[in-house]
């Protein structure tokens, strides 16, 4: 019996009991809120170690314990209620690891279609939608995304270009550019149309004209009707108080100008619808008192509309007197010039003659023909 208790008491020399019904390993003052304080610099505490089953499972034990502390030392179970190696503790119903044991160790996606899937330490989640393809295309002003095949709608409407007189540089449209298209700006008393800082130009100059479509179009020399033409004809005494041609008996003319190719014989025919200013100056000679009845004789022009007896005329004729030479005098030309304003549909017509009343002998007349479109 002595020798027991010499056993004993060597056995537990390292423990001490508080009279607060403390214990303490390897320290004679244990914590007085602790039931078991244990100190130690080398050494740790080993729990029993046991193979849990599950969290929701008390194997091995007989039944949950709350509070009750193992070291799991297996690997087992199902999602969510598998288990790790690790430190467990039981709150009476299932057992708790005290750490993460879900800590994320492996991570896959994997894409089917439309749908992402995400693998989480070998566990996959439930599929979400997802962006396969998302294209985006612009076509006739609009901007369409194609998310996985399905094009958004509506369009949203962008500038791709500029046309039609205009240009586009980094989405700054600016005029400038090749018309493609007939194009209309309507302008109106309230909201006219103008034009400022145009420089004047040394070279070849024309005039901005709306034509009766109300089209604009540059007027030069190179369109402008202009006719310049001369010649004479002579008319005898035979012929006398009669309307000739200018062309009478195929009598030659001179064409000094005649821009749009317009003037043919006698006869300007308009290429272009406008007002025109129509001359024609004449020329006649005096004769002495010995004809002519001694009184001289009366030269007269007219402007026709067509060709034919019964032909219109522009305005009424024009006639001059042409007297005869003053005693001791000299041959002097009397002129007599008619003009008029005539407005000309495009291929209308204006045609020129002369007459001689009271001439007993030959009249030789001289004639210049001007026509101009003034519109």
């Amino acid at each position: 019996m002595k020798k027991f208790f010499t056993i004993a008491a060597m056995a537990f020399t390292a423990v001490s009991f508080a009279q607060t019904g403390n214990v303490g390993i390897n320290t004679s003052t244990p914590n007085v809120n602790a039931v078991l304080d244990i100190v130690s610099t080398n050494k740790g505490l080993l729990p029993p170690r046991v193979a849990l089953t599950a969290t929701n499972s008390p194997a091995p034990l007989g039944g949950n314990v709350q509070g009750m502390v193992v070291y799991n030392t297996a690997t087992a179970g199902t999602a969510p209620n598998n288990v790790v190696p690790g430190l467990y503790y039981n709150n009476g119903t299932i057992w708790v690891p005290t750490t993460d044991s879900n800590a994320v160790t492996s991570v896959s996606n994997t894409s089917a279609g439309n749908n992402l899937s995400t693998t989480v330490n070998g566990i996959t989640g439930a599929t979400v939608p997802m962006v396969n393809s998302n294209a985006v295309s612009a076509t006739n002003g609009n901007l369409i995304s194609t998310v996985n095949g399905v094009a958004s709608t509506p369009a949203v409407p962008v500038l791709i270009a500029a046309s039609n007189g205009l240009t586009a540089t980094n989405g700054d449209v600016k005029l400038g550019g090749t018309l493609s298209q007939p194009t209309n700006i309507a302008a109106s008393a309230a909201n006219t149309l103008t034009l400022s800082g145009l420089q004047g130009s040394a070279a070849k100059t024309g005039t901005l004209v709306a034509d009766g479509s109300g089209i604009v179009r540059l007027q030069d020399r190179s369109t402008l009707s202009a006719v310049r033409v001369d010649g004479n004809l002579t008319i005898t005494g035979a012929e006398n108080n009669l309307f000739f041609y200018t062309n009478k008996s195929g009598t030659a003319i001179n064409e000094d100008l005649d821009n749009l190719n317009e003037f043919s014989g006698n006869t300007f025919t308009a290429s272009q619808s406008g007002l025109y200013r129509v001359q024609i100056n004449s020329r006649y000679d005096q004769h002495t008192n010995a004809v002519d009845s001694g009184d001289g004789y009366v030269g007269c022009l007219r402007l026709m509309a067509g060709n034919g007896p019964f032909a219109g005329q522009y305005g009424p004729f024009f006639c001059g007197k042409v007297p005869i030479v003053e005693v001791g005098g000299t041959f002097v030309p009397i002129g007599v010039p008619k003009t008029d304003l005539v407005k000309l549909n495009a291929g209308q017509v204006v045609q020129f003659q002369i007459l001689v009343y009271g001439a007993t002998t030959n009249v030789t007349v001289y004639y210049e023909i001007l026509i101009e479109r003034i519109d």
